[in-house]
């Protein structure tokens, strides 16, 4: 059998016209509800059913099953076929009348019926006579649809019958026969009597009781209650049910009050009261209200439910009272399903009623039974609490409720704010991973560009935190707000600028509002998360209209903000006309000078003005720009660049310009002159202007420079401080890419300890950080270690605020390198009583497979003679418990030559005489931890027969 069906389930089994899974709902695993829904959709399938049902019944006729389901689904299938009304089954169905089974052969009775087979009912009560018992039950049958007056005494003949089913059938054929016949025979009465009195089979008993329905005065119903109301549960649901079918209001009165101290079945009490008939509806109505108001709450369910099953506006408040009122609330005790029903006719009274319902939990009932009737009238209500529950923040469940009754609408533009009322009262749900979030998307994403105004108007929300929902949706739904709403509220944003920032797709922007975010961007850069800002930045397409933005903040004093203009002006390909600017801005230094040159090189041709200009800067008395002039002229394609250059010479004759000009490696050739100088001049302050002069060049020729200033800061020349301080700048704006250099830099400058420094050092530090590798283990403790030497060094001019994002670094480079389990490789002097040394710290970063490692222990074990090492493992998180660590071959010696005094163990005859504490194991890997030996098939591990244990602290010591 498939897998279990819900009712909700059966419209799409109907629209795939699924007749077997339809049949299969059917069965006794399943209740009345879906038999209900399935039944009901095979009978109006009709004509598309009815082969399948046919062969199925066909099929069930030859099989020799017992399973009761299969013959269950027969006899449904029986019934639906007389239902359908297709006559080409009334062969079939008289073939189920030879099948020898009572209850088939009653079923398939009921179907022939609903064809119009009839037989002579003469030829009925000759069956009476029949030795197959089966033939007199389907006679009975067959007489208790269209038996007369006339078939009385052959009928009531039967009573004697041995049989128990055949008297239970000659109840049944007398009570429809007198039900047809509209006459009350006082003598039948007195002989059902007379046999309820004698006792019988309980079916029997129960069948004889059902007669009395046609009889309905009081005396038959008193006598009914005194003689046999004390019976037990088979009587008593045959007593409410006749008494439901006498159908006065004498006989409701007499059965509400029966039942009162009776253990009675909700289902049974409403078929009763259902067989009163409608006409009986202003009295249960009537009874509904006095029940309801003497707290009778489960009998008073009963009754609104009967009323709402004939369409009656009057049980929808009393129904919404008693789910209020009743133990096990709306849900278990159904009424939900009963409003539904009827609150699909009449949405309107319970729209009403959520309107002044003060209860929130009551609102909380009353919006689920809307949101599954799902009128559209509804929604305005719903929302509109919806949004008060949320703004007062009464409870999370309630607005849960009322969230998930939103999925059923087919929703517009009026639900954005109310839902983000909600993600205001209840972020958390919606931040995290949860089925709320969820919900809350999908609703958005289906609202699509319908949300979009709303949203943008939130933009402008007064409050902080629906401004912050807004983003939060923006990033994480599939349709786009228009960029030029998102910058504009980016633009007058306070709080949540950098939110603002992730929602705006840098690489749609026109150039009117990529200039717009540039200097709210730089500003940003310098009061938040500058790796964030750096990253959007550098999606901005800057065009040649940026230029006049970005020119005045190369004043910035903020090095990274002056060191992204420059980035951003290199990508910018600028006219010509803009040469005078860029050599008023670029020539000043050399890094900028390079800057210059490359403006010059994009180009395939200078045209004779620029020509004329740089012509005209060769002479300036700034000596800055007419070298860069010179550089600008050589890194030119113009023809005559090589005579101007000459003539300038000729009436410039100093030996920098003659290198410059004439050396085809004019740069490091220049550096490497002046090298020469420095060494051999006697003059202290001579050299000191030649080393100005060598760190302005010293990019070309770091390690030179490097080596003479650090040994200058070893002997306190502290002259060469400001040279060095100048060039460490230079390097945050341009970030020329040798790392080494840069760090020389910081390490040099912080040796003094400079307040005035101090920043920079910081920021440079920062950005270090920022374009290092640190990734591995290694690199990550040696960058730990750095960055704490830098600080100790200037600890006495720092704040916390100028250190933040340094420290932010160091944090996470610390938490990275202690994350999980660590092994310590320790080392002993003293036989293993203690162990002073560290020889290395392994941790999650090291993961790797078969890699060999070697350590110098010199230092610590030579010419001792009680050395030992130890291997001690700790865990430390739960989340780390499947990681392990192995290690096999051990040489303790050279690894050039083995002597006799070295140790080599491969572990695989022994465990090398080790002491092991914890989860240290030695053997082969089985189904945890390692996969296989370094080499044979056994080793040392950690984990090698299970996970070890959260908290392990495990010791492994050589022998």
């Amino acid at each position: 059998m498939s897998s279990r069906i819900e009712s909700r389930e059966i419209p799409y089994l109907i629209k795939s016209k699924n007749f077997k899974e339809l049949l299969n709902a059917l069965t006794s695993v399943y209740g009345p509800e879906v038999w209900d829904s399935a039944k009901k959709a095979l009978v109006e399938l009709g004509e598309e059913s009815f082969d399948f049902l046919y062969k199925f019944v066909e099929e069930m006729l030859e099989s020799d099953t017992e399973e009761y389901d299969e013959w269950k689904k027969f006899r449904e299938s029986v019934e639906i076929l007389g239902l359908i009304g297709n006559k080409k089954a009334k062969g079939l169905l008289l073939r189920v009348l030879e099948n020898n089974n009572v209850y088939n052969c009653r079923i398939a009775v009921g179907a022939l019926v609903k064809l119009g087979y009839v037989l002579e009912e003469d030829q009925l009560i000759g069956e009476f006579d029949n030795e197959k018992k089966t033939k007199i039950d389907v006679a009975l049958r067959f007489l208790s649809y269209y038996g007369s007056k006339k078939s009385f005494d052959a009928v009531i003949s039967l009573l004697d019958e041995r049989e128990i089913f055949i008297r239970q059938s000659v109840f049944v054929a007398l009570g429809d026969i007198l039900e047809r016949e509209k006459e009350e025979f006082s003598e039948i009465r007195d002989l059902i009597m007379n046999h309820l009195e004698k006792g019988d089979d309980n079916k029997v008993q129960n069948a004889a009781i059902l007669v009395l329905r046609n009889f309905k005065d009081e005396k038959t119903r008193n006598e009914l209650i005194d003689k046999f109301g004390s019976e037990g549960y088979g009587s008593f649901k045959a007593i409410i049910k006749t008494l439901g079918l006498m159908g006065t209001k004498e006989s409701l009165e007499t059965l509400l009050e029966y039942i009162k101290e009776k253990s009675w079945e909700y289902n049974d009490l409403k078929e009763s009261l259902l067989n009163l008939g409608e006409d009986r509806k202003e009295d249960i109505a009537l009874m509904m209200k006095k029940t309801l108001q003497r707290d009778d709450i489960y009998i008073a369910q009963v009754l609104a439910d009967v009323l709402a099953e004939y369409g009656d506006e009057r049980s929808i408040i009393p129904l919404i009272e008693i789910g209020n009122k009743i133990e096990w609330g709306f849900y278990d005790s159904g009424i939900d399903k009963i409003l539904i029903k009827i609150g699909k006719k009449y949405p309107e009274i319970i729209i009403r009623r959520l309107n002044i319902e003060e209860d929130i939990w009551l609102k909380s009932d009353i919006v689920h039974i809307l949101g599954e009737i799902s009128d559209i009238k509804a929604l305005e209500s719903i929302l509109k609490n919806f949004q008060l529950l949320n703004e007062t923040k009464r409870d999370f469940e309630i607005s849960i409720s009322f969230l998930y009754s939103l999925t059923n609408f087919t929703l517009d533009s009026r639900a954005v704010y109310p839902l983000l009322t909600f993600i205001h009262a209840w972020p958390d749900p919606f931040m995290g991973s949860s089925e709320t979030t969820g919900i809350i998307l999908q609703i958005f994403n289906d609202l699509g560009e319908e949300a979009i105004p709303e949203l943008i108007k939130a933009l402008n929300s007064e409050d902080e935190a629906i401004r912050y929902m807004v983003i939060c949706i923006v990033q994480q739904c599939e349709f786009e707000i228009p960029n030029k709403d998102l910058v504009a509220a980016f633009l007058v944003e306070e709080e949540l600028k950098m939110g603002f920032l992730a929602t705006i797709d840098f690489t749609k922007l026109d150039d009117e509002l990529t200039n717009s975010l540039i200097q709210p961007l730089f500003s940003l850069l310098k009061e938040e998360d500058s790796d964030i800002v750096l990253e959007r930045l550098s999606e901005l397409n800057i065009s040649g209209t940026a230029v006049p933005l970005l020119i005045p903040m190369l004043e910035e004093e903020d090095l990274l903000v002056r060191a992204t203009i420059m980035r951003f002006l290199e990508k910018i390909y600028l006219d010509e006309s803009s040469l005078p600017l860029m050599f008023d801005l670029f020539s000043e230094d050399i890094g900028r000078n390079n800057f210059l040159n490359n403006f010059i090189k994009k180009r395939s041709r200078i045209s004779d003005v620029s020509l004329n200009f740089l012509t005209e800067q060769l002479k300036s008395d700034n000596v800055h720009k007419s070298r860069a002039a010179v550089l600008a002229l050589k890194n030119s394609n113009f023809d005559e660049k090589e005579t101007i250059l000459t003539n300038f010479l000729e009436e410039n004759p100093t030996e920098e310009l003659k290198y410059l000009i004439e050396l085809e490696t004019t740069e490091i050739d220049y550096v490497g002159r002046l090298s020469n100088k420095i060494k051999n001049c006697a003059n202290e302050e001579r050299k000191k202007e030649l080393l100005e002069e060598q760190i302005y060049w010293s990019h070309f020729d770091r390690d030179l420079i490097m080596e003479f200033s650090y040994s200058l800061i070893k002997k306190e020349q502290t002259w060469i401080v400001e040279p060095l301080y100048r060039e460490l700048k230079r390097q945050c704006i341009y970030w020329i890419d040798e790392d080494n250099f840069f760090r020389n830099l910081i390490d040099n400058l912080s040796v003094f300890g400079d307040k005035s420094m101090t920043d920079t050092i910081v920021q440079a530090t920062h950005i270090f950080i920022q374009n290092s590798d640190w990734s591995g283990r290694k690199e990550a403790m040696w960058l730990r270690q750095w960055i704490s030497e830098i600080l100790f060094k200037i600890k006495n001019f720092i704040t916390f605020e100028s250190v933040e994002k340094v420290l932010s670094y160091f944090i996470r480079i610390d938490s990275d390198i202690m994350a999980g389990p660590y092994i310590e490789m320790l080392g002993s002097t003293d036989n293993g009583v203690t162990w002073p040394n560290l020889i290395y710290n392994y941790t999650s970063l090291d993961a790797n497979y078969g890699f060999t490692e070697e350590y110098d222990l010199t230092s610590w074990a030579a010419g001792e003679s009680d050395v030992k090492m130890a291997w001690h493992f700790v865990s430390t998180l739960d989340t780390y418990k499947y990681e392990y660590f192995y290690f096999d071959d051990l040489l303790i010696g050279s690894p050039s030559s083995v002597t006799q005094t070295s140790v080599e163990e491969d572990f695989e005859l022994t465990n090398g005489g080790y002491t092991a504490s914890g989860s240290w194991a030695w053997g082969s890997p089985t189904t945890v931890g390692p996969t296989a030996a370094y080499s044979g098939s056994k080793l040392w591990a950690t984990n090698l027969i299970a996970n070890y244990p959260t908290s392990d602290n495990a010791m492994l010591e050589t022998g």
